[in-house]
């Protein structure tokens, strides 16, 4: 019995000098992404840790509608599905609708910050996850996935 536990002490700090839970990499620091290649009305997916994010760039009307006049503002970094049935969004054909995003299979639509379109879909949907961000360097974006985005 004692053997064991002097394996466990001397085990543990092994471990943890390996770097495997290191609270400082970069899971910690969060994702970094250019911003300047991200033309507004478009997105950049971005795959992390086995899941898909969209950094979408408000169009000069997604702008106008969210009263956003700051180019810091007019970002949304979303998960592409929907959290009631798990199906994947679309960026919206027509840009000329309020209506960003489009989920074919119960027909919900989802605005520029993700929330889910009245009337659309079925009423267990919700909006879709969103992760909050910071600003680096004036065009690079701090994702930062385990946070979501405040609700405006």
């Amino acid at each position: 019995m004692l053997s064991l536990i002097g394996a466990a002490l001397l085990g543990v700090p092994m471990l943890l000098s390996t770097g495997i839970f290191d609270t400082t990499g970069s899971v910690a620091k969060g994702i970094l992404v250019d911003t300047r290649q991200i033309q507004p009305g478009h997105y950049q997916s971005i795959e992390y840790a086995g899941r898909e994010f969209w950094v979408y760039h408000w169009s000069a009307k997604d702008r106008r509608r969210g009263n956003v006049r700051d180019d810091r503002q007019a970002w949304s970094v979303l998960i592409p599905y929907e959290p009631y049935r798990g199906c994947r969004v679309h960026l919206q054909d027509n840009m000329s609708k309020a209506m960003r995003f489009v989920e074919p299979c119960f027909n919900a639509g989802f605005d520029v910050r993700g929330r889910r379109w009245p009337g659309t879909g079925v009423a267990r949907q919700r909006d879709l996850p969103s992760l909050a961000y910071e600003w680096q360097n004036n065009h690079e974006l701090l994702l930062q996935p385990g946070k979501t985005a405040k609700p405006e």
